[in-house]
Formats: structure tokens, C-alpha cells, sequence
């Protein structure tokens, strides 16, 4: 069994490009806007 097969919710992966650098969040929050979860991670 994988970890995606053992999620109880549903998730979205979130992509980000700050100065040339890519970087991808996996959130469960979805009453948050991308940008939240950004800043959330500090990633704005």
C-alpha cells in the first residue's frame, strides 16, 4: 500500500515559482487560496 492509497481526505498539489526556483506544496486545505497556503509556508 502507497501513502496516496492510505489518505483519508483528498489533497492538491500546489506549484510555486519564486526566483527561478520551483517548488511544490501538498495541501489539505482547501477553504485556502494558493497564495494562503504560500504565505503559510512562507514561501511569498
Amino acid at each position: 500500500m502507497t501513502i496516496f492509497e492510505q489518505l483519508q481526505k483528498p489533497i492538491r498539489l500546489l506549484g510555486y515559482l519564486i526566483d527561478r526556483i520551483k517548488d511544490w506544496v501538498v495541501a489539505s486545505r482547501f477553504d485556502l487560496s494558493a497564495k494562503e497556503v504560500a504565505l503559510v509556508y512562507k514561501l511569498l
